[in-house]
């Protein structure tokens, strides 16, 4: 499957082939993981950009889905840190609650002011 160039790297064609083989794959892994399916099909984006910029670096110490498979599992651990709760002081959360949190409300204040 994996055509290599004369240093013996992956070629685009080869990429190619890679992704229409596993794009499905790596898409429905990250869709069961996470709540919000956009958000899952932009980390198989994701996935598959960093695996463009490296397959010419894979040698093929592992096999191909493994490897692709990894950079979704450590694309979907870095998307879970990223998740994490933030503590907010007292004084960000004064200013949370008292600005609108949407388009309505901040129509609604403005005509209440008026």
């Amino acid at each position: 499957m994996h055509k290599r160039d004369e240093n013996g790297r992956g070629t685009r064609a080869s990429f190619a082939e890679l992704y229409d083989r596993y794009f499905d794959a790596v898409n429905r892994y990250l869709r069961y993981r996470m709540d919000n399916p956009w958000d899952a099909d932009d980390l198989t984006a994701a996935v598959f950009l960093k695996a463009m910029e490296n397959f010419p670096k894979y040698r093929g110490d592992a096999p191909v889905a493994v490897w692709l498979f990894r950079i979704a599992h450590n694309a979907y651990v870095d998307y879970l840190r990223g998740r994490r709760e933030r503590v907010f002081t007292e004084e960000e959360m004064s200013y949370l609650e008292a600005a609108p949190s949407g388009p309505e409300e901040e129509l609604l204040r403005s005509e209440e002011v008026r």
